[in-house]
């Protein structure tokens, strides 16, 4: 069976995408169980299992949500796939489990940002600017077999422990860290980004989300607030 990893902290702002996300994958998922880790423990959901989680604050709540996870190893260990989800997404279309998972690790296309990655080469995120051989990813949306999520958990982790040690923090937090784990252990299947798409109110620089050929397919999954990177990045 798939876990479903969700982490909604931080009071109503973040916690109002629960209920319609879990509806939603309970609707449109292959068999799963979500795992949701919240600092509200005062609501029952369907399908799902709660653990407390403190709101660690911006940005602590996202550069270290691998650390969170890892604190549930063991229930972990139990599904055979896992999958992160960000808590503002929303499932709108049937979605098979060999759709989403190959024999390693999946990611999704970012079609906005192309190649936003760290560039302090004091970071364990480091990325040289005159490499352009990779794909960037979203760091909304990935998942794979359990082994290799628990791997790609314990690794990141560890990166961010040290960079902290170095006070370093990566540019676009995790997302900088999953991107660099990706080069040094290519995924096993790469989805478009119509597997996480911004809500048609929230679409910045439509000129990158809407060129070709993303245009050209319907969304699958809506990243419900997906934002101007510039407004929160780490400066």
């Amino acid at each position: 069976m798939m876990g479903i990893i969700l982490i909604a902290t931080g009071g109503e702002k973040y916690t109002k995408f629960v209920n319609p996300l879990i509806d939603s994958i309970n609707k449109y998922m292959p068999e799963h169980q979500v795992i949701l880790f919240t600092d509200d423990m005062t609501k029952a959901y369907d399908k799902t299992t709660c653990i407390f989680q403190k709101d660690l604050g911006w940005p602590r709540a996202t550069l270290n949500r691998y650390h969170t996870m890892l604190k549930q190893r063991e229930f972990l260990l139990r599904f055979s796939h896992l999958l992160y989800m960000d808590i503002d997404m929303l499932v709108n279309s049937q979605i098979t489990l060999d759709e989403i998972f190959a024999d390693g690790m999946t990611v999704v296309l970012h079609p906005g940002y192309p190649e936003t990655f760290e560039r302090n080469p004091a970071s364990t995120a480091f990325v040289p600017e005159d490499d352009k051989r990779h794909n960037y990813y979203q760091g909304c949306f990935v998942g794979g077999k359990t082994d290799a999520f628990i791997r790609m958990c314990e690794t990141i982790t560890k990166n961010i422990d040290t960079d902290d040690g170095n006070g370093i923090m990566a540019v676009y937090h995790d997302e900088s860290m999953i991107n660099r784990y990706m080069i040094d252990n290519p995924p096993a299947k790469i989805l478009s980004p119509a597997y996480c798409f911004p809500g048609p109110a929230h679409i910045r620089f439509p000129e990158r989300w809407m060129q070709q050929p993303y245009q050209t397919f319907v969304p699958k999954i809506r990243h419900l607030e997906k934002l101007d990177q510039a407004s929160w990045k780490n400066k």
